[in-house]
């Protein structure tokens, strides 16, 4: 393996419900990065991360799995812990070393027990999250409720970055609403794909709401929102950068674990967002 720069590499805890899809997604996250050739399933019990017997019989981890997925010139080592509440050790463990997070809900229930428990400790923690709405690829799922019950129980500053395209077995992309770009998945790749009406004033709210956030985060830019200027595109994303790594914002985006849809969003999203052991204070 080569050798990454400090700055290149991200360590990155998955924490979510029992169930709500963190094995999958480290696998797809191995799969999408080029770690791994073909998929395991958690049901196959040839998952990367649940590789003990016990795990492969119980159908969960029990315990933490550490799998470095090499993407570009990044580095992101994925940690993997168990959702049961038998193992609420392992969750507390990794929360006390790494500064990035993955949170997962599932979009076919929206917040649960379990998620309220992992955000507490990310929040105690400090470390600056990502919330991924999984499974939008059900038939039960519901972006949008989903969305509603995560702000009204974890915050106002959960702010979403992208809007799905398509429902249920019908998801296939999404909407980058702070770029206002769509992205569709063929099965390979994220591709560029036309943004229609019927999502365009959606995709503008969302937008909006975000450069509302991006103005909070400076007095220039303040000035400038209230002055009607636009802002540019750097300063857009310099400003989440910084309001995202400080945890004043949280990013929500939607995805698929299993049909692999958004996972090297995901990854890109890890590399501008998240810090790396260069942005941490020396350890005491």
């Amino acid at each position: 393996m080569a050798n990454f720069d400090a700055k290149q590499i991200r360590n990155v805890v998955i924490l979510g419900h029992q169930g709500s899809g963190k094995t999958s997604l480290a696998e797809s996250l191995l799969f999408m990065a080029g770690g791994i050739s073909s998929k395991g399933e958690v049901e196959k019990k040839n998952t990367v991360s649940d590789y003990l017997p016990d795990e492969q019989k119980r159908g969960g981890s029990i315990q933490t799995a550490v799998i470095p997925v090499v993407y570009k010139d990044l580095k992101v080592n994925v940690v993997d812990v168990p959702g049961n509440d038998d193992f609420i050790g392992e969750t507390i463990g990794a929360t006390k070393v790494v500064k990035g997070a993955i949170l997962l809900i599932d979009a076919t229930v929206g917040v649960q027990v379990g998620t309220i428990k992992h955000w507490n400790y990310l929040k105690r923690a400090n470390i600056p999250t990502i919330i991924l709405v999984n499974k939008c690829d059900k038939e039960e799922a519901n972006f949008d409720n989903c969305l509603a019950d995560i702000r009204a129980k974890l915050g106002s500053n959960v702010i979403p970055f992208s809007y799905p395209l398509g429902h249920g077995a019908g998801f296939d992309g999404y909407v980058d609403v702070v770029d206002l770009v769509a992205e569709k998945f063929d099965g390979k790749e994220e591709k560029p794909a036309e943004l229609f009406e019927d999502k365009k004033a959606k995709a503008e709210e969302l937008h909006n709401l975000i450069l509302e956030e991006v103005a909070k985060t400076s007095d220039e830019l303040l000035e400038k929102f209230f002055g009607g200027e636009e802002f540019s595109k750097e300063e857009i994303h310099n400003a989440l950068r910084e309001a995202v790594a400080k945890g004043e914002l949280v990013p929500v985006v939607c995805g698929s674990a299993t049909k692999n849809i958004a996972i090297k969003s995901l990854l890109s999203m890890a590399r501008d967002f998240l810090p790396s052991p260069c942005d941490l204070a020396p350890l005491k």
